[in-house]
């Protein structure tokens, strides 16, 4: 689910912004071609020299704000029936009971799914089907909303914690061990792990 940036810029800055304000406010690499491309779509307008505002309506963000966050929790709630596991930075959130979070705002949420090569198109159907943006790869830096990114694998081993489906215990050590920045995450890791489910 995309956030257009007229949205996102009318709930945080309703009296008008800069395009400093959009970069600071939303972790944006370069906020230009953006404002550019909502003045072409009619969702930006211009109101003084470097300063514009935002033409969505109020009802516009709280409508977004609800559907962002039910398309968050039911992709973070993943049905165990959808042969796939949360992998990744969402996966160390789950093994660390939200105790550990990196790479999230408000306004952009990038969940990683494990996915076997020979369920890719059931599981992309299925994803889309919670309404979620579904990538290859990690969406460009200037992009807001809720996006999964599927990390297609020959296998997958996953199992449940508090019913949902996420990598295995060995795993998230693994991926923790191999990146320094999430190396804290360590002390945080939830209880040992349920049966280990092999998806091929």
């Amino acid at each position: 689910m995309r956030l257009p940036i007229e949205v996102a810029a009318a709930g945080a800055f309703p009296l008008g912004f800069t395009k400093e304000d959009l970069e600071r406010k939303f972790g944006l690499a370069d906020a230009t071609a953006v404002i550019r491309n909502a003045r072409l779509r009619g969702g930006v307008e211009r109101i003084g020299r470097g300063r514009y505002r935002s033409r969505a309506l109020p009802e516009d963000v709280e409508g977004y704000a609800k559907a962002m966050e039910e398309v968050r929790e039911r992709l973070l709630g993943l049905d165990p029936g959808i042969p796939a596991a949360l992998d990744g930075p969402t996966a160390v959130w789950v093994w660390t009971r939200g105790g550990y979070v990196t790479g999230t705002t408000p306004s952009r949420i990038v969940v990683a799914v494990a996915v076997p090569r020979s369920k890719l198109a059931e599981v992309r159907k299925a994803l889309r089907g919670l309404g979620a943006d579904v990538r290859s790869d990690y969406p460009s830096a200037n992009e807001l909303g809720i996006f999964v990114k599927l990390n297609p694998a020959r296998r997958v081993e996953r199992t449940l914690l508090s019913g949902i489906p996420v990598i295995s215990r060995s795993a998230v050590e693994k991926l923790i061990n191999s990146n320094p920045a999430l190396g804290p995450a360590l002390e945080y890791l939830a209880e040992p792990e349920g049966p280990i489910e092999v998806l091929r």
